[in-house]
């Protein structure tokens, strides 16, 4: 029997592999040449894109990337947060392309606390390309209605 490794698992494997682009800045996790190289393409793509929303809308974006993947028939359990602090999912985009969805509900005491979704890298293999990249930005545009 083969032991599925989890998705935090699978995205800490990928930064110390160098696979993860980062759809905001240069990441220091962009270490091989295709992760810089569709890092850099998709930002040309999505020049104002920063990737956090805030509280204001956390259950509305949540509700419409799970609405999106049910439509398109992606294979993945809805995205949510069963327990306060943070959790890493990474979104089947193409075969080649993976988004990491980071969900953040976390309370520091004292009436602090943050909640945030994080859609800011995704991980990349030797065969993406930036027509893998170019679905990632139709995806992002259906779900966030732009």
């Amino acid at each position: 029997m083969k032991v599925k490794k989890s998705e935090f698992t699978r995205l800490m494997e990928a930064r110390r592999e160098g696979r993860v682009a980062s759809m905001t800045w240069n990441d220091s996790y962009e270490n091989t040449p295709v992760a810089r190289r569709l890092g850099d393409y998709f930002r040309k793509q999505m020049p104002n894109y920063d990737g956090i929303y805030e509280e204001e809308v956390f259950d509305d974006v949540l509700d419409a990337i799970n609405q999106y993947m049910e439509e398109k028939g992606i294979d993945h359990a809805p995205l949510r947060l069963l327990v306060p602090g943070e959790e890493s999912y990474l979104l089947p985009v193409t075969e080649n392309l993976e988004l990491v969805v980071i969900i953040t509900d976390d309370y520091s005491g004292g009436g602090n606390y943050e909640m945030y979704v994080e859609i800011s890298s995704f991980l990349v293999n030797d065969q993406t390309t930036e027509e893998d990249v170019d679905r990632l930005v139709d995806m992002l545009k259906a779900i966030m209605g732009k």
